[in-house]
Order: structure tokens, then C-alpha cells, then sequence
């Protein structure tokens, strides 16, 4: 073709909020296929097409979000674009990634037998709630939790709603006497501790949580002398993923005599291999076996939770030692 010199330039500049010219709008010039307009405020470069002002680029650094169709541009210090060159979990813990929090879950058994049971304070299989929710009591062996004791004053519990979001309570302490927790049907209990102390600085005495029908089964409990419950279960809120990027256990037997009993701790989902969730059937996700010692497993691969999905880690031994034994979840959720 034959290369032609280009008798004018047009190229209008103003911010995106202003209107931009139309054919006849200039005075001096029609407007011509090819025309720009350059916004200042984000750096955006229109083309006209002869029919339309058309995005057909954007001056300086900027990223195009395909998510939300917009340049973003760079944040920058000291005149240098700010990158994160840190661990991605490091990121996550100093919140550096938007919609990313931290995630650890504690559990202890304090006596691994020869049949599987699920690692918590009362050990054996933990029974969840019903996914239809039920109201909740709580209530201590002590008459020093309560509002005015020495012990746990206040307690906190994060908990699922039916619709599986995440909810708070703070529920002040009535000793002996057992406290209905709010008016809303839960479905799930993630974690459980104390808000607020007396002198102790803990639980004077165990403190339990079960539904407002029964005093079986269990929920949680809050050990006499901790301030937060240790239980291995965990249940994805709605519209989250929890991704596991680590899990470490211990056990052993106490005293003066020296007993050895090998004990195998299961990571355990209600997801099945092809990631599809499956309600009261929990399937292993990783394993590892433990001698009177301790080890943590690092996932190469981060282990993927779908969101309303039961976690929990079970656990058995060799022999009838009365081993104890503690587990620790650590990953983030988005």
C-alpha cells in the first residue's frame, strides 16, 4: 500500500468524567477516524473509531483486571513500584492480600486407644450438629465462671448459621447455671474461648456447650485452666475456601515407666477425592504415624476445603498405653 503523511493530529485530553467530543463538536476540525482522547485521572487512551470512542490502550503502568474489565495501575514508593516479594503466607498474615485470612485450628486428646476416635478434649467420635441448626446452652462445672468470678467471665463462640456464614456470640457466664446462647438456630461450632477473666486468667472449670433440648452430646468444651477449647473440627463458612498448608501432631505417654505406643493421626474431609461433598462421610486427605514424638507435615500442594465441608483429624494406637496426643491445622481461608 502506499504510505500517506498525515496532514493533522487530533488528540483531545480531559478527565473521564468529561463528555467527549462528538463529530462537529470541534470548531477547527471534523472529527476524523483515528482521533484520542487521554484521560488524566486514570490514564485510559480513547480511539475514534468513526462511529464511537473505542479503549484502545492506557499510557504508563497499568494491569488490566479481566474480573472487573478496568486498568488498575501500580502502587508505588519511594518512586518504585511496591511488589510482594514475601512468603504468600507472610502476605496473608500482614494483609497484604485482600479477601485472605489466617488459618489455625488446635486440637488434644488426652487418651488415644486402640479404636479410632476424633481428636479433641472428650475424645471419641464427635457427634456435629444437625445441619438444620439448634439452639445452644453453655455452662460450667464452676461456680467461679460467671460474670463476676474468677474464671471465665465472658466466653466467645464463632459459629455457622443453617445458611452456613459465620456468626459471633458473647455469652457472659452464670456459673453452674447454663446460659442460652442468642435466639438463632446454628448449625456449627468452629472455636470457642474466653473473652473475658477473672484473676485466673482462664476456665475455672470445664465449660461445655450442647443443645438447648439435651446435655448430650457435647459440642465444645473449654478445659478447666485453658482459655479456648482445643478441637480438631473445623466446617468452611459459605462463599469460602479453606486451603490446609500444614499439619502437625504429637503423642506420648507420661509417668516414669516407659511405654511406646505408635499412633496414627488421620487429616480427614466430608469431600471425596473428586471434590464433591459427601455429609458425614469423611475421607483422609493425609496421614502420618508418630512414636512417643512429634512431626509436622509441610503439603507441597496446598489441600483444598470447599466451602459448608467437615474437617477433623482422628486417631489410634498400636496398644492401650494411654498415650496423649496433639494436633495443629495451619493454612488460610479466602
Amino acid at each position: 500500500m502506499t504510505v500517506e503523511r498525515a496532514i493533522y493530529y487530533q488528540r483531545y485530553i480531559g478527565l473521564s468524567a468529561d463528555d467527549k467530543p462528538l463529530p462537529l463538536d470541534d470548531t477547527n476540525f471534523s472529527l476524523m477516524p483515528g482521533a484520542e482522547f487521554f484521560e488524566t485521572d486514570t490514564w485510559n487512551l480513547y480511539t475514534w473509531t468513526g462511529d464511537a470512542w473505542v479503549l484502545t490502550g492506557s499510557q504508563g503502568i497499568k494491569i488490566f483486571d479481566t474480573q472487573s474489565s478496568v486498568y488498575k495501575g501500580l502502587q508505588f514508593n519511594a518512586e518504585a513500584p511496591q511488589v510482594c516479594s514475601q512468603s504468600y503466607l507472610y502476605a496473608i498474615a500482614e494483609g497484604d492480600i485482600s479477601g485472605h485470612s489466617n488459618f489455625s485450628k488446635y486440637g488434644r486428646i488426652t487418651t488415644i486407644t486402640t479404636s479410632v476416635g476424633d481428636v479433641w478434649s472428650l475424645g471419641g467420635t464427635y457427634v456435629w450438629q444437625s445441619s438444620a441448626g439448634e439452639g445452644l446452652r453453655v455452662i460450667s462445672s464452676s461456680c467461679e465462671d460467671c460474670s463476676t468470678g474468677k474464671g471465665a467471665q465472658k466466653i466467645k463462640i464463632i459459629a455457622l448459621n443453617t445458611g452456613y456464614d459465620s456468626t459471633t456470640w458473647e455469652i457472659t457466664m452464670n456459673g453452674t447455671n447454663p446460659v442460652v446462647v442468642g435466639s438463632t438456630a446454628l448449625c456449627r461450632i468452629n472455636r470457642v474461648y474466653v473473652s473475658q477473666s477473672g484473676t485466673n486468667y482462664a476456665a475455672s472449670a470445664n465449660i461445655d456447650i450442647y443443645s438447648t433440648g439435651s446435655t448430650t452430646p457435647t459440642f465444645a468444651r473449654i478445659e478447666q485452666g485453658l482459655l479456648q477449647g482445643r478441637r480438631s473440627m473445623y466446617t468452611v463458612p459459605s462463599g469460602k475456601t479453606l486451603y490446609i498448608t500444614s499439619m502437625r501432631v504429637s503423642a506420648g505417654v507420661g509417668g516414669t515407666a516407659t511405654k511406646l505406643e505408635y499412633c496414627t493421626f488421620t487429616l480427614k474431609a466430608s469431600v471425596n477425592s473428586e471434590g464433591t461433598l459427601s455429609p458425614s462421610m469423611f475421607y483422609p486427605k493425609a496421614e502420618v504415624g508418630v512414636l512417643n514424638g512429634s512431626i509436622e507435615l509441610d503439603f507441597e500442594a496446598p489441600e483444598k476445603i470447599q466451602a459448608t465441608a467437615d474437617v477433623k483429624i482422628s486417631v489410634f494406637g498400636d496398644s492401650a498405653q494411654g498415650a496423649a496426643g496433639t494436633v495443629a491445622l495451619r493454612g488460610w481461608i479466602e
